[in-house]
């Protein structure tokens, strides 16, 4: 690891580090007490049986134990050792014993399934833990930051929020029930209601709330929803923002490609015009909302997001199903413009427009690497070794889909990731095959 090994130690204490380094599907039910004796339960999937671990031996900066005290096998054990191999490396060691409830054959078999799955859970882990302490380390010199978030439990606002706390910042979330635990703050931007003072200490504001808009057809009650879902809530903050005196110095607020529309071959910048349909005036009128803490001298930062490649949810879990099987394919002609981005590296992003002052107004959130929608299914399809040669008809996609399917499936536009180099942003995944083999490649 790039790190010191004290270091790398904080960084699994931390409020965070389990989410980041959970497995697709873990259930975290609760956790109790601080981390050298810390219990917790845990449940693999919806139907698996509970795991009640207790964490032992700890010697802060060198080793600490996890071990199973109630669940599905005899023994579990987990020791985590950080070895110092330089002045600012160290080594990680992960040593599990265990013992499997079966008969000898059923243990031997079991047990050959049982590595593979722990081979390819470890890889992730670590690839996880260095991705996030690389991006971590260019900004180890910024005091740590108390971030108000909106849009904490989608795909990306629950990974940014385990992410941001494994960086030692301090994260607020912005619900919408009551208030269950520390840390977290009820609000309802319907109807413009937001406690001030959880705003007033905060260094800063991260909004990416907003209704899916790949959900289904776009009736008129859907398409008013993802209109008011983002104006509400951007609206809400911005005008918070501005009626403070002492305010956060930072709005960093989601927007998305869609904000060009359907723009064929020319390649777009942020001082590009908004294209034409649906999502280019949800986009347009979504960044229009920020307007009042831009006024107020807050630091305005907009983020338009390509597609978010992760396994954890999103477009490229509900491919994956599809390609495993040999059915994936091109969407229409295949020749549209694909803007994607890695979720680790959007992370990393959000996390630079927190901490330098230079960003700020629009910023692609993509990939330097261009790719057309038929490009992105041969890539899949190479990473998970089946036939990727299955096209969707245009036709099929606007009959299933109508408009939606248009404007987010059929449509395309190629972004430019000129500004995220200006900013001296460095991506981990660049190109899309690095980025699809570090995801599912070890599955």
């Amino acid at each position: 690891m790039p790190i010191r090994a004290a270091e790398a130690y904080a960084w699994h204490a931390r409020d965070g580090a389990l989410q980041r380094l959970a497995p697709p599907g873990l259930q975290i039910l609760w956790q109790r007490g601080p981390f050298e004796t810390r219990q917790l339960a845990l449940r693999p999937g919806r139907w698996q049986p509970t795991w009640e671990i207790q964490h032992s031996t700890a010697a802060p900066g060198l080793q600490f134990v996890d071990q199973l005290v109630r669940g599905p096998l005899p023994r579990w054990r987990h020791q985590h050792d950080f070895v110092a191999t330089g002045e600012h490396t160290c080594q990680l060691v992960d040593r599990i014993e265990w013992e499997l409830p079966l008969p000898p054959l059923g243990r031997w078999l079991a047990r050959w399934w049982l590595e593979r799955l722990l081979e390819g859970m470890f890889v992730d882990r670590h690839r996880t833990t260095r991705d996030d302490l690389l991006q971590h380390a260019r900004w180890s010199h910024v005091p740590r930051k108390t971030v108000v978030l909106a849009g904490a439990s989608g795909l990306v606002g629950t990974a940014l929020a385990a992410y941001l706390s494994t960086a030692g910042h301090r994260v607020r979330r912005l619900v919408r029930r009551p208030v269950q635990c520390d840390g977290e703050v009820q609000w309802d931007p319907q109807r413009g209601a937001v406690d001030l003072e959880a705003l007033r200490d905060a260094d800063a504001v991260v909004n990416l709330a907003g209704e899916s808009v790949a959900g289904g057809r776009w009736t008129a009650a859907r398409q008013a929803a993802i209109v008011q879902s983002r104006l509400a809530t951007t609206g809400t903050l911005a005008k918070a923002l501005a009626a403070l005196g002492d305010r956060p110095r930072a709005l960093i607020n989601a927007s998305a490609s869609g904000y060009y529309g359907d723009a064929g071959e020319g390649e777009c910048f942020e001082t590009s015009p908004a294209g034409k349909g649906f999502l280019a005036d949800v986009c347009r009128q979504w960044e229009a909302a920020t307007a009042p803490a831009e006024a107020a001298g807050v630091r305005v930062v907009r983020l338009r997001i390509g597609v978010v490649l992760s396994e954890r949810g999103g477009m490229l879990a509900q491919l994956l199903p599809v390609f495993r099987a040999g059915l994936g394919g091109p969407v229409g002609t295949g020749r549209q413009y694909l803007p994607w981005i890695a979720l680790q590296d959007l992370l990393g992003i959000a996390e630079a427009a927190l901490c330098d002052e230079r960003w700020r107004g629009p910023v692609h959130a993509v990939a330097p690497q261009a790719v057309r929608q038929g490009e992105f299914a041969a890539a899949l399809g190479r990473t998970l070794r089946r036939p990727a040669v299955l096209p969707v008809p245009a036709l099929a996609v606007r009959l299933a889909f109508g408009q939606m399917g248009q404007e987010v499936l059929l449509a395309g536009a190629r972004l430019s990731a000129g500004k995220l180099q200006e900013l001296e942003f460095i991506h981990q995944y660049p190109e899309l095959d690095g980025a699809l083999a570090a995801m599912v490649g070890s599955r």
